[in-house]
Order: C-alpha cells, then structure tokens, then sequence
C-alpha cells in the first residue's frame, strides 16, 4: 500500500506552479516570458519535493494516517527552512536574490555601503522566512487538499472491508465454542496454525500490519507491534489501542505491555514479581493488579 497518492501530488504541484507563473505580472529584466514559467516550475518543484518527502517520512513514522491535516501542518513548518534556503541559494544563483528585495526598515541593501553585521542578515533571514511561510502554507495545504478530504471515506472503508474478511465464530473464540468447520485439537496438533481474529485497526495501518500480533508494548508515545514475521512501531496512544483490539485476541497485564493469549507458555515468580514466559521465549511483566487474573488464566510454572 502507497502511503501517499505521488502522483497526484506531483500533477497538483505543476499546475501550481503554473498558475503562479501564470499570474506574476512583472518579468524579471532580460527573461522571456518561458523563462518565468520555468523558474516556477522549477522553484515550485523544488519546494514539493521537500514537503512531499518529509511528509512521506511523517507518515512511515507515525505510521497510520489518523490525523493528516495535523500531519501536513508539521511537515509545512519543518520543511519551511530548507525551503527558504533553496530557494535563497536559487535567486542568488540566477541573479534575483530575494533578501535583497525585502523592505526592512534601517537595513538597506542598495547604495555603496551595503555591508552588515552577521546578526542582521540573520534577522532580515528570519522575516525572509515570515514573508514565505504563508505560500509555502498554501501550497502544502493546496496539494493536499484532496488526500486530506478523503481520510474519512478511506477509513470507513478499510474497515468496512476488515470487518467483511472477519473469519465466521471468530467471536466464539475464548468461550469454548467452535465455529463450524474448525480442525480438532489433533488437527492444529500436526503443525496447522489458527488465523487471528479480524483487526480493523491493524488493517488501516500503512502498510497494513498483516502477520499475526503477539505482543503489544507502549514507549512513551509510540507501541511496539511484535507479530510473528513483522516487528513495527506507531505514533499512537497504547490506551487507545488497547481498545481497540479485540478481548478474545489477548489481554493487557501491565500498564505499558498486552500479550496474546495463547503466546503464553507459563507465568513465574520472579521474586516479588510475577511475570510471563512467551513462546518465543521473551518475558512480559505482570503488574499487581493483573497478577490474580494472569495466574488463572495462563497458570504457575513449578
């Protein structure tokens, strides 16, 4: 799954930069009217190709696209002074140096004596970056317009379709029913594995966490996803995940750490502290007020 549409980013980004050469006024000295327009292309796709790669690194990090307005702000701002400084360097290169257009009062840039300090060059950079802040804005939030309108409809799709996929008496499970057609305990014996349950939230991560999820660690502001042939991590909230996964599909026995229920090998004592032995031989503490419930259902070790 393509985290972001590029393509229509990029589409969005030339006609952009075509509607603004379209509506400059003043050509710069000695340029054909070509000229403007490649300037603008070339500035324009300058300026996306920084947004769009940030925001193509802010959605790999966070993960799942819960808050994409949220997420094209961030990037905006973080992308601004590379922006700024290209751009910069390309005008002093072409011979329109913006800092030198800018009317900063007691900082004059024409006449004989246009020498300064190092500390007001860096001030007239800091209005530099004010003066561009809203076009770069604007084209961030033009471009993306579309992704951004579509998040809801895409989400209630994908989970429309994860709910469609559920596997039948998947609610069954964890209650000592089995669902019609369900291998013996001799069948799963020989090496055939159960499927998980259906989990729309896992399904709406970009890409989509596919392999089965054994367990689930919360680090600071990020969760840990360990499934059998995937390790990841997500911007998200533990607690909300926590209500998000199914309760016949495991169970949170720390504050920070869930478990898959049929993960456990065993809990142990591990002096005053009980804590659980996975399957694949890593350990999880259980905190004290999870400790009765973790004895019972998964049992001591001797």
């Amino acid at each position: 799954m393509v985290p972001l549409p590029l393509k229509e980013l990029s589409i969005l980004s030339g006609l952009s930069a075509v509607l603004i050469a379209a509506t400059q006024i003043a050509v710069p000295n000695g340029w054909h009217l070509l000229g403007a327009y490649g300037y603008w292309l070339v500035r324009i796709a300058l300026e996306a190709a920084l947004f769009v790669g940030g925001l193509q690194v802010a959605v790999q990090i966070a993960g799942v696209q819960r808050h994409r307005f949220a997420l094209v702000l961030a990037t905006c701002l973080t992308t601004l002074v590379p922006f700024v400084l290209a751009t910069t360097a390309m005008d002093i290169i072409l011979g329109l140096p913006e800092l030198e257009r800018l009317p900063m009062v007691g900082v004059p840039f024409e006449g004989p004596q246009n020498a300064h300090p190092v500390g007001d060059r860096l001030v007239i950079f800091v209005y530099e970056l004010c003066f561009l802040l809203d076009n770069h804005l604007a084209l961030c939030l033009l471009i993306t317009a579309p992704w951004i309108l579509r998040q809801g409809a895409e989400t209630e799709a994908s989970a429309a379709k994860a709910s469609s996929e559920k596997p039948q008496g998947a609610g069954l499970e964890g209650h000592g029913q089995a669902p019609p057609g369900t291998p013996a305990e001799g069948e799963l014996a020989s090496g055939e594995a159960t499927s998980p349950p259906a989990t729309p939230f896992l399904q709406q991560l970009e890409p989509a966490f596919e392999t089965r999820l054994l367990r689930a660690e919360a680090q600071e502001h990020y969760v840990r996803l360990i499934g059998e042939s995937e390790t990841r991590m997500i911007l998200f909230r533990f607690a909300d995940l926590m209500r998000l996964l199914p309760e016949e599909m495991g169970s949170q026995v720390h504050r920070s750490h869930w478990v898959a229920h049929d993960e456990v090998k065993h809990c142990y004592k591990d002096g005053s502290n009980l804590r659980l032995k996975m399957k694949d031989g890593s350990t999880v503490p259980v905190s004290r007020s999870n400790a009765k419930s973790a004895m019972e259902r998964f049992g001591a070790s001797a």
